[in-house]
């Protein structure tokens, strides 16, 4: 990459269900002007849209992974040289010598796909912002996510998960002060948005971040039930859900919901499943500390405190399909493309 060695460049690389999406939307939204006031390139190189989100500006950089995955059936070489050279366009018509890369699927990447990334890099300079969050939050969260994608999860409440090998791989590969690990808590969403921001090279003040925009939100009762519906319609019809139907159905259903009375947060989690998931993932997720500053390790280890909740949360709305649900689920699913989708 032309020009390599003068370039820094920020991954961001997950982990998922930390505000990734809602980060990207914000970079993708105001990339001229944080261009402009920070002299930060947010590029359109490598991007590709979220599929789970139904707005236009939630852009990531997917791509990158892909060219450089060591799945050899989906590796490709000339794709790889493709993205280096549009990358080094784009820099070089921007005049820019600091970009940030954003892309959630970096966080469960091989070593053999951090060495090809970098490879593609050249001789910029890189270091990578890595989030967590607490684990049976985390667990609950991959799944509801799961199933608004219209898939069916593994949920394994046993199983450790890859944080702190992946920190650890970035860490042998770039150096322990090129790796930085954040605490994404719910109970400080505004404030996990401005430490990400900050650590980018974005006043976190900057009323560019809009602390009241969630991209991507969880799935509610309500989305829950109309998927499974659209699911057993459009199987009986013979059709195949892939990624561009998928988003497509996100879309529409998001749209959808907006008319509907509000639904509580599915839930997937017992409280036993809870505690088994913090006693598989605690001592890692402690060992992540050491990638913290001061701050954001006492913010993990609060969380990681909080006692498992024995009763279900997000439960503050009545969730009884009134009539009014109902009428608005058929209402929509019999016009305009539910309607030419389903054949009702």
């Amino acid at each position: 990459m032309a020009s390599s060695q003068d370039l820094q460049v920020v991954l961001h690389a997950g982990t998922y269900k930390t505000a990734t999406s809602t980060i990207q939307t914000l970079m993708f939204r105001n990339r001229d002007s944080i261009a402009r006031r920070y002299g930060l390139l947010y590029p359109k190189t490598g991007t590709r849209r979220n599929t789970g989100s139904a707005n236009s500006h939630s852009v990531a950089h997917h791509l990158f992974y892909h060219a450089v995955r060591d799945d050899k059936t989906r590796t490709s070489k000339q794709q790889v040289g493709i993205l280096r050279d549009r990358l080094a366009e784009e820099i070089a018509a921007q005049d820019a010598k600091r970009i940030v890369l954003c892309s959630e699927l970096f966080a469960s990447s091989s070593r053999a796909a951090k060495k090809a990334f970098l490879e593609m890099l050249g001789g910029a300079k890189l270091s990578v912002v890595y989030s967590v969050r607490r684990p049976d939050d985390y667990v609950e969260s991959m799944a509801n996510q799961a199933y608004k994608n219209f898939r069916t999860p593994k949920i394994d409440v046993d199983g450790s998960f890859g944080m702190l090998r992946n920190v650890a791989e970035w860490d042998e590969l770039l150096g322990h002060r090129s790796v930085q690990v954040l605490t994404f808590s719910k109970s400080d969403y505004p404030g996990y948005l401005r430490r990400v921001f900050e650590v980018l090279g974005v006043d976190p003040e900057d009323p560019l971040i809009d602390h009241d925009l969630h991209d991507n939100p969880a799935m509610t009762l309500t989305g829950f039930l109309m998927r499974r519906t659209l699911l057993r319609r459009l199987g009986a019809l013979g059709v195949e859900v892939d990624r561009s139907l998928r988003h497509r159905l996100n879309v529409e259903l998001d749209k959808l919901e907006t008319t509907l009375p509000k639904s509580p947060k599915a839930l997937f989690l017992s409280p036993v499943d809870r505690e088994n998931v913090m006693a598989a993932n605690r001592e890692q997720m402690e060992t992540l500390t050491d990638w913290m500053t001061a701050e954001e390790a006492a913010l993990l280890l609060n969380d990681l405190a909080l006692p498992v909740s024995k009763t279900p949360r997000n439960t503050d709305v009545d969730p009884t399909m009134n009539a009014e649900t109902l009428a608005g689920i058929c209402e929509g699913f019999t016009s305009e493309f539910f309607r030419k989708t389903l054949s009702w």
